[in-house]
């Protein structure tokens, strides 16, 4: 053609390099681009006898210049021949690709397991993913398989259920062992008998979605996770002066990242303040703008109780994402610290703390005192505290200062000091400077 033709012809005329055709097969995923131009063309090709049409290009298959696999006419286009945008000359360069290195092997529907009455398992037929060869980056190909019926269970056994690739016909698979390479097969989940029951886990390894799932899985498990590579969030005191603080540190929630600055709640050093709840006729009362933590009371769950003389008590300390500082008087007052350590988080919270808070830290402190007993971090104290059973596990067994209990040289000091006559005779054992010295 001598005459370019408007700018969507012309551009059509470039990307065939000269070549059209004028009749589109219909099964053409260009037909639609084009069939608007068609009157146009019947009406440039009337009036100018530059346009010349071969009629050897009339057939789509026996146009020039075009390579039947490659050209963007082509209807069947599959993604393999879909190129990404790359750098250099690497080796995955297709869609295809993308498809191979992103995602995996798995289960996506289907795959049922169920007890048939009779000691055996049927598997549903199914759909998902699987590749030919145990490697990570070969090809990644949607499949599906038959249903499995009357797969035998031996009593006493377990059995692990999937889908294998069997030579490019997958296959549901019973294995005797928990062992899958994930690439050319996967488990469905497993199943026990005992006697004439079967006990039946359906746990598919499951690809589909994988991202929404992960994301869900993370935030059910963990709502609120320190970033532990940035450390922080670790509750102090500032002097004896009853101040917080708190280091800057980060949280995650589900993938979405906190940057939660330092606080410090010292007039003279950063000025900042907490938050407190305590129960006012059994409601849930907030008070704003704290600077030091309260050192005489605990809440129990109606109203605020003043300590007595020398208890003590815990204070719980939560933080949110957007860097507030709240907390919870403990619920109860103890003689001795270590009873206070018992004491669990409060089960009753208000509600902003168990939507969008998380546990940070505990402090005990005995009544009056300026100073805490003891600060305890979340990320670094489990609050499930156990007594000891074992008298052996206690600290400072070999020392000589407990008077209240027996030593062997504590009695044999004593002893020597004795006579027999200081003790009558009996049926009870007793000790005796013969027998003490017999030892």
């Amino acid at each position: 053609m001598t005459n370019p033709f408007g700018s969507v012809v012309g551009q059509l005329l470039q990307e065939a390099d000269g070549s059209i055709p004028y009749n589109l097969p219909e099964e053409s995923i260009y037909l639609e681009s084009v069939r608007g131009l068609r009157d146009e063309l019947d009406s440039i090709v009337a009036g100018d006898s530059g346009f010349v049409i071969d009629p050897g290009t009339i057939d789509h298959d026996s146009l020039l210049n075009f390579n039947q696999n490659e050209h963007f006419l082509r209807s069947d286009i599959i993604a393999s021949d879909v190129t990404m945008a790359v750098i250099n000359t690497p080796a995955f360069t297709t869609l295809q690709h993308l498809q191979d290195v992103f995602h995996s092997s798995g289960w996506v529907s289907g795959g049922v397991l169920s007890d048939d009455g009779s000691q055996n398992i049927d598997v549903t037929a199914g759909e998902g993913l699987i590749r030919s060869s145990d490697s990570r980056t070969a090809q990644l190909l949607f499949n599906d398989w038959s249903a499995s019926n009357t797969n035998a269970i031996s009593d006493g056994t377990a059995k692990f259920v999937g889908v294998e690739y069997n030579g490019g016909d997958p296959q549901i698979v019973v294995k005797a062992t928990n062992t899958w390479d994930f690439n050319t097969d996967f488990p469905l989940g497993s199943v026990v008998r005992e006697g004439s029951i079967l006990h039946i886990s359906q746990a598919e390894h499951a690809i589909g979605d994988h991202a929404n799932f992960m994301v869900q899985r993370v935030f059910e498990v963990q709502k609120f996770a320190r970033d532990n590579n940035t450390g922080g969030l670790i509750l102090g005191e500032d002097g004896a002066n009853r101040y917080v603080t708190v280091s800057a540190g980060t949280v995650w929630e589900r993938l979405n990242k906190f940057d939660i600055s330092a606080i410090d709640t010292d007039p003279g050093g950063g000025a900042d303040t907490f938050q407190t709840y305590k129960h006012v006729s059994g409601t849930f009362t907030l008070t704003t703008g704290v600077t030091t933590w309260p050192n005489t009371e605990y809440d129990d769950g109606t109203d605020l109780v003043t300590m007595d003389a020398n208890k003590y008590a815990n204070l719980w300390f939560y933080l949110e994402p957007d860097g507030d500082l709240v907390m919870l008087y403990g619920t109860a007052q103890y003689n001795k610290s270590s009873l206070a350590e018992l004491e669990s988080p409060p089960s009753t919270i208000p509600l902003r703390i168990s939507t969008h808070a998380f546990l940070a830290a505990r402090l005990i402190f005995q009544k009056s005192d300026s100073a805490a007993q003891e600060i305890n971090s979340v990320f670094d104290t489990v609050f499930s505290p156990t007594l000891v059973s074992d008298h052996g596990n206690l600290g400072g067994l070999g020392d000589d200062d407990h008077t209240i209990y027996h030593t062997d040289g504590r009695a044999l000091t004593w002893l020597g000091t004795r006579s027999t006559t200081d003790l009558s005779e009996g049926s009870n054992l007793y000790y005796t400077n013969a027998r003490a010295d017999a030892r």
